[in-house]
């Protein structure tokens, strides 16, 4: 299976390569009129963003909010009923979803970052990433675990020490991230392959392209 993943978009709705599954992992909303309610980004959702998900060849489109993502912290109905207009997308909020015998896992929250959205305290993030299953294949969650792909401008790990730990226990084959963009890149974290696959530049300007991850298909009885 073929993979694509991307991170903070911001807006952008960039060229993807034809794969099997895109997996976006947070940050969509575009930058202008951002907000607490997120009310604003919703007509750019229910046409920009959907028209660009049905432009994707691809079986499945998995993603997950960022910490801009207010309009998801808020109605994460709204963003499962984009299913509606975009038939391949599939939203993940804490939730599981298996496709060709691959199973996904989807979280949104990272340790409190400035004051935006899906921001919780460690000791409130292990109760989140309790729900991360064993037997996954890939986790997409918006932010990195702290020492890989966590590095900012200013010299800090930004990571989550619980989602290292959730890591370490579950044993994920690979964790789809973003949220910091100067660390995008990929890190080996024990058994896990870390990608932080953020398109954007600490000024949000669109400079990289999705990153392309490959799964062995997995034989059936």
């Amino acid at each position: 299976m073929k993979i694509c993943a991307l991170s903070d978009l911001h807006g952008h709705l960039p060229e993807v390569p034809e794969c099997d599954v895109v997996c976006i992992a947070g940050d969509l909303s575009p930058m202008y009129e951002q907000t607490r309610s997120g009310v604003a980004m919703a007509p750019w959702f229910l046409k920009n963003f959907a028209d660009w998900l049905n432009s994707l060849k691809c079986e499945k489109i998995i993603g997950i909010a960022g910490n801009h993502d207010f309009i998801a912290q808020n109605s994460n109905l709204f963003m499962h009923g984009l299913t509606g207009l975009a038939p391949k997308w599939v939203y993940l909020e804490d939730e599981t979803y298996e496709h060709r015998g691959f199973k996904f896992h989807g979280t949104p929250w990272q340790p409190p970052f400035y004051d935006w959205a899906f921001n919780l305290p460690e000791e409130e993030l292990r109760k989140k990433f309790d729900l991360i299953p064993h037997d996954l294949d890939v986790l997409i969650s918006h932010g990195p675990p702290l020492g890989y792909g966590d590095l900012t401008t200013r010299g800090q790990n930004a990571g989550s020490r619980e989602l290292l730990k959730a890591c370490a226990e579950k044993k994920p084959k690979h964790l789809i991230c973003g949220h910091i963009h100067p660390a995008r890149g990929e890190y080996e974290a024990g058994p896990v392959t870390v990608h932080n696959c953020s398109v954007v530049d600490e000024r949000c300007k669109l400079v990289h392209e999705p990153v392309t991850i490959t799964l062995e298909e997995k034989e059936t009885a």
